[in-house]
């Protein structure tokens, strides 16, 4: 459980990319609620893994330096958009003990909007550097970028 959970997050910066909006079900939040302390230390936010999901997407798209520009305003998006995600979560976390449960799906509620808002940004972002990659990094875009992107990001399960 611990090795699915540690990729929860992280996996959020990605799969915001796709539009995913289900990934952050009440489920796995309630799911995440039920985590040791121990269990909590090695889950990571969607901030601590956004550098190194944009390097991997850099460099499985073989951006070129004509693409930077577009590829760094998307980059600059999926990085505010996991501090924004890092911050709704960690105040969900922080509140754990002392919360109702109306207090609780209002939190989640938060976490929700913030991928909401996100993806708002990150869309058009996405788009503009869509547009301008060949058609061969298109396929791989469209490969990274579909369900399972977990496994072709190298993520275990």
């Amino acid at each position: 459980m611990t090795r699915k959970i540690r990729y929860l997050f992280p996996s959020l910066a990605i799969l915001s990319l796709v539009g995913a909006a289900a990934v952050t079900t009440p489920s796995i939040a309630f799911a995440a609620d039920k985590l040791t302390a121990e269990d909590k230390a090695e889950v990571q936010k969607p901030i601590d893994h956004a550098d190194e999901r944009i390097k991997e997407i850099h460099e499985k798209l073989h951006i070129t330096p004509d693409q930077e520009a577009k590829f760094g305003k998307l980059a600059d998006v999926m990085r505010a958009n996991a501090k924004d995600m890092s911050e709704a979560v960690e105040k969900r976390e922080k509140a754990e003990k002392t919360t109702s449960a109306i207090d609780d799906l209002k939190a989640y509620q938060r976490i929700a909007q913030a991928h909401a808002d996100g993806l708002k940004d990150l869309v058009p972002a996405f788009e503009g550097l869509y547009s301008g990659l060949s058609d061969s990094q298109k396929k791989e875009a469209d490969e990274l970028f579909t369900h399972g992107q977990d496994k072709k990001m190298g993520h275990k399960s």
